[in-house]
């Protein structure tokens, strides 16, 4: 995991990394609804959202764009639709 940048803490306090995979992610309060590719990391504590890039050489990194932490989350999942949907909040925003 040292090919994330841009995250002011440390990953160290973060908590164990659970998942991660590539998602198209988007903000309700864009004015222009544009999906975005993002690689999400979960760890126990946090949700972290960056962008791929490739360096010169052609290796990925992992640009970071925000976080939430994830006691302050809600989660919903759609799944009567053929495409999964998981929706990630801030706890502050009502469902």
């Amino acid at each position: 995991m040292t090919s994330l940048s841009g995250l002011e803490e440390g990953l160290e306090v973060q908590g164990e990394l659970l998942l991660q995979d590539s998602f198209l992610v988007w903000e309700p309060k864009s004015l222009i609804r544009k999906g975005r590719d993002r690689h999400l990391f979960l760890f126990e504590l946090s949700l972290i959202f960056s962008k791929e890039i490739k360096d010169s050489s052609g290796r990925t990194k992992y640009l970071y764009k925000s976080r939430l932490r994830v006691t302050h989350t809600h989660t919903h999942t759609h799944t009567h639709t053929q495409d999964h949907l998981l929706k990630v909040r801030p706890a502050a925003v009502s469902l």
